[in-house]
């Protein structure tokens, strides 16, 4: 009994392994720069490119948890738009689920991104919830 008790530790601990392979692949998948193509019912697509966009919005997610996140500088979504970048952190909370902490021109977002879609081109989210903290300003 001893001998199948330690066959099947032996067996499980490999396939432990490799679902923490995936995840540790998924979280390498998305470091690194992405800039705003389109927003639709499936949610907001992204494509990776070598730098953010002047002209358009993105994200830049680096490996120490920090963020940038390159989006409107004010208040007026009429064009043209400005654009300017934001500092922030991010923490992956499960395999699809990421915790996004970022400034804007008018305080803090805190907000939930869903992944829908990763590959090393593009990245499909969905934001489930925002929390917008004012500044006192």
């Amino acid at each position: 009994m001893k001998f199948f008790s330690y066959l099947l530790i032996l067996l499980i601990l490999p396939v432990t392994g490799a679902f923490n392979a995936v995840e540790s692949d998924k979280k390498e998948t998305l470091i690194k720069k992405w800039v705003f193509v389109d927003s639709n019912d499936q949610g907001i697509l992204y494509k990776s490119h070598a730098q953010l966009k002047e002209d358009k919005g993105g994200m830049e997610f680096m490996r120490d948890g920090t963020m940038v996140v390159r989006q409107n500088a004010g208040w007026c979504g009429t064009p043209p738009i400005t654009y300017a970048n934001f500092p922030g952190t991010w923490t992956a909370s499960s395999k699809k689920e990421v915790a996004l902490e970022y400034e804007y021109w008018g305080g803090t977002i805190k907000s939930t991104m869903t992944i829908v879609k990763l590959d090393k081109n593009e990245l499909l989210v969905k934001f489930e919830r925002n929390e917008l903290i004012r500044s006192n300003d």
